[in-house]
């Protein structure tokens, strides 16, 4: 099969689940490896080597946005499987479950926000005008699973972007970093390994926080700290948020205590997740746990810009099992689980 003929086949693969929900199976080569010996510096710069990539006939993709207020934690069911809640609030539109299976790296579920690709609900991933922008999916994951059971999710801070300069490393940005992780990372020691690999260079005026969990059930919050000679990497585990059961929970303001912006929020959305696992000994069925997303959802008009801001999507990633349980559009009657391993298939729990 010709590139151009194996593109063809993953633009074409799109499915509509929902208004809010589409499906697509990733089959073509998305040169990761390529991009990561380069070195990626920002976003423009990636859409320019996914052109010169993807891209024979002289188009060019289109623009994409990267802006995320989101809630994240971690506990486990009664059964003991390893869960990761999340949810990804921002402006209105519908988002993509995608499914990768690298060549020579892990099989992975992700999910991306389709106004990244598509600025909003105006265009309609299945629409010709807008099956090219899918091609970059694969680059703009927010958060995922991948087939060892490690789940990952990226969180928006409202401080100036990290730009580190190490001179014997690449360079590298945030939805990048989540793509590198899934398609190589098996442990959170390999994730954090790979983080201190490559210079972050975080993208659009803000910076980026992170948590992972791996099949083990370990949870680390990583954040960077640039308050000092140089921007290192932190690492936060349960223990430093006073949990006796292994509970984080995440949101939009620096975990680090020494550093505060008065544009932080979410104190009170990481809380209540936090205190509702941690008072239930770190123990949540699925539906308890997308009913504490439920509970931290938001849906409000912007004080600033002419937007809703909600909760896209509510997604409940089980690292033992290897399924993410999700719910798009604030529509939480409607609860769809899918495989790592079955792309398109779903229960509806």
């Amino acid at each position: 099969m010709t590139n151009q003929e194996a593109q063809n086949k993953t633009m074409n693969n799109v499915k509509k689940l929902t208004k809010d929900l589409f499906l697509y199976n990733y089959e073509n080569d998305y040169y990761l490896n390529d991009l990561l010996d380069v070195g990626v510096k920002s976003v423009p710069e990636l859409l320019k080597f996914a052109t010169v990539k993807m891209l024979n006939n002289g188009n060019s993709f289109d623009p994409i946005k990267i802006n995320m207020g989101c809630t994240t934690f971690n506990c486990k069911t009664p059964e003991g499987n390893v869960l990761l809640g999340r949810n990804f609030d921002f402006k209105a539109a519908s988002c993509s479950v995608v499914w990768t299976t690298p060549e020579n790296g892990f099989k992975s579920i992700s999910v991306t926000n389709n106004n990244m690709l598509l600025y909003g609900k105006k265009n309609n991933p299945v629409d010709a005008k807008s099956k090219k922008q899918l091609l970059l999916a694969p680059y703009v994951p927010v958060d995922g699973l991948n087939e060892k059971g490690l789940a990952i999710a990226i969180l928006e801070l409202k401080h100036p972007p990290v730009n580190q300069t190490y001179d014997d490393r690449k360079d590298i940005v945030p939805t990048v970093m989540l793509r590198a992780v899934l398609d190589s990372c098996a442990t959170i020691d390999e994730a954090i390994e790979l983080f201190n690999k490559f210079n972050m260079n975080d993208s659009l005026f803000a910076a980026y926080h992170y948590q992972i969990t791996d099949k083990s059930g370990r949870s680390v919050i990583l954040e960077y700290d640039w308050t000092g000679e140089e921007t290192v990497l932190n690492v936060y585990t349960p223990e430093d948020f006073g949990s006796k059961y292994g509970v984080q929970s995440c949101a939009n303001f620096c975990v680090n205590n020494n550093i505060v912006g008065e544009k932080d929020f979410g104190h009170e959305r990481a809380k209540l997740s936090f205190e509702a696992a941690e008072k239930n000994k770190g123990i949540l069925t699925k539906k308890q746990a997308m009913d504490v997303l439920y509970d931290v959802r938001l849906s409000y008009k912007h004080e600033i810009y002419p937007w809703h801001v909600t909760t896209l999507w509510s997604a409940v990633y089980d690292c033992t099992d290897g399924k993410m349980a999700i719910c798009a559009g604030l529509d939480y009657d409607n609860m769809y689980e899918f495989s790592v391993e079955k792309p398109y298939e779903y229960e509806i729990l």
